[in-house]
């Protein structure tokens, strides 16, 4: 899934959710919160931008947030 911060990939089947890879984009730290099987965290950081990516399972659905 892309964010303005990066690009995180995942393997999910139901109920969990697996780190595959994680590149930041120019310019971005990377740093790798959760890898799972319970949920995925990843933030990208920069000077001025900062974000946050997490994956997880909830009430059954795959859920994914993008905050920055």
């Amino acid at each position: 899934m892309p964010s303005p911060g990066g690009v995180v990939l995942v393997n999910h089947r139901p109920g969990e959710v697996r780190l595959a890879s994680a590149t930041p984009a120019p310019g971005l730290a990377m740093e790798i919160d959760e890898q799972g099987p319970d949920e995925v965290r990843v933030e990208f950081d920069g000077e001025d931008d900062s974000y946050r990516v997490r994956v997880r399972w909830q009430h059954g659905a795959l859920r994914i947030e993008v905050d920055d």
